[in-house]
């Protein structure tokens, strides 16, 4: 068989069909629920109960409502509530109605991840729903986008106050996945400054110098924003470890999706980044470059 007869777009009964059972899973999960905790107490679903049983649900977060985020969403938010953060409004909207219409349970927040007092809201918002089960940050700017100013408030700051915000609701089995780049491969940074920039307080980044000596270079900016969330995540993750959850971050090199393939949207050749020879290959400590959660430099084993 020719592997291009397996690329045939499903037929519209067959999407259809697809999205009752992500229904059926997600109501079947939610009856067994309710029959868990209400049986029990002898109790009928009153108000009362439906808020008691909110509490036990499981909750996913995802940041940004882009192609990857929304596909996130998917893969994860049967029998859950899945919270969209996105810092454009009409962005979210679209993706909520497109997600609700398909049967997942969504709550879309505007958030803005440069602003610490936003990302807190939304985590009080998750903090009242449920259980935090999952979160996947995927809110990033592009080298071709934005302004290095603005690329390394919303890739580095931004990412930080992710972190910071959700830590507080780790438990045990919760995990987050910071999608960044292999490109933070490429920044040729001291241990010091590598340090400073795992550890110094989110509201302090972007006076450090190394990083304002960035000036108007968007690529640099970027790679030194992508290198800030693989630092920033292994200096994490010793304090999710000890709430028995994990943070890993995922490389992803490159992110086309389905929906602006075809003769309307030519694909873009990727930005040219710099020759590193101090980053010819990748030096994580983890089993391969693609998730990474390991202890910070100089920490010691707690058990």
């Amino acid at each position: 068989m020719s592997p291009l007869s397996l690329t045939v777009a499903p037929s519209p009964e067959a999407v259809e069909i697809e999205r009752a059972l992500t229904r059926v899973a997600y109501l079947n999960a939610s009856a067994r629920r309710h029959a868990v905790l209400a049986a029990p107490a002898g109790v009928q679903l009153d108000r009362a109960a439906v808020a008691l049983l909110r509490r036990h649900r499981d909750v996913v977060v995802v940041t940004g409502a882009g192609g990857m985020g929304t596909a996130v969403a998917r893969r994860l938010g049967s029998g859950r509530i899945v919270f969209l953060a996105e810092a454009s409004r009409g962005q979210l909207g679209r993706a909520v109605d497109a997600l609700r219409a398909e049967g997942y349970e969504v709550e879309g927040m505007v958030v803005d991840v440069c602003d610490r007092a936003s990302v807190h809201r939304l985590a009080e918002a998750v903090a009242d729903a449920g259980r935090l089960t999952a979160v996947v940050h995927t809110a990033g700017l592009s080298a071709a986008t934005a302004s290095a100013r603005t690329i390394l408030e919303v890739n580095m700051v931004g990412t930080a106050h992710v972190l910071d915000a959700f830590e507080q609701l780790a438990v045990r089995g919760t995990a987050m996945v910071c999608v960044s780049s292999m490109a933070g491969h490429y920044a040729s940074l001291s241990e010091e400054q590598e340090s400073v920039l795992a550890t110094a307080p989110a509201e302090e980044l972007l006076a450090l110098d190394f990083l304002t000596a960035v000036g108007d270079d968007g690529i640099k900016a970027y790679i030194l924003s992508k290198r800030a969330n693989h630092v920033r995540v292994e200096a994490a993750a010793l304090a999710w470890s000890r709430r028995g959850a994990r943070v890993m971050r995922t490389c992803s090199s490159c992110w086309r999706p389905a929906a602006r393939a075809g003769p309307g949207h030519p694909r873009r050749s990727p930005p040219r980044w710099p020759a590193s020879p101090a980053r010819t290959r990748c030096t994580s400590t983890a089993p391969t470059c693609s998730s990474t959660a390991v202890r910070p430099r100089g920490s010691a084993d707690t058990a």
